[in-house]
């Protein structure tokens, strides 16, 4: 009887056990590999902030460049149009050579490469 004990628990419980402890170590090791993948994609999504946050400030810093410009360019013709308020030659000969220097200034600024780039980004 001892010989069919062992016989039956060597063609029946041995490989119940092993059955058992394969499906409990595949669990375990799925559980694993998807904390891995959760971790991976949530490194991917970091990652592809990190890189949105650099091409946006990459692009704020053109438009800072571009809005100093500007103003820049509106304070001169502020200056330009005070200075010609005041000016006595206004009305008389070729007329005000604070406007004459403002309309230069337009044309330099019309054929400036700067401006050359954001009209052809545009």
């Amino acid at each position: 009887m001892d010989t069919a004990v062992i016989d039956a628990a060597e063609r029946i419980l041995l490989p119940m056990i092993t059955l058992a402890g394969g499906w409990f170590g595949h669990l375990i090791r799925s559980k694993q590999k998807k904390e891995q993948d959760i971790l991976a994609n949530v490194q991917q999504i970091l990652q592809m902030q990190k890189d949105y946050i650099a091409d946006q400030d990459a692009e704020n810093k053109k438009t800072r460049d571009v809005n100093m410009r500007l103003e820049k360019k509106l304070d001169d013709k502020r200056e330009s149009i005070r200075k010609a308020n005041k000016c006595k030659f206004t009305a008389e000969g070729d007329g005000c050579p604070v406007l004459r220097h403002e309309d230069e200034l337009d044309e330099k600024c019309r054929n400036c490469n700067l401006n050359q780039n954001d009209n052809s980004q545009a």
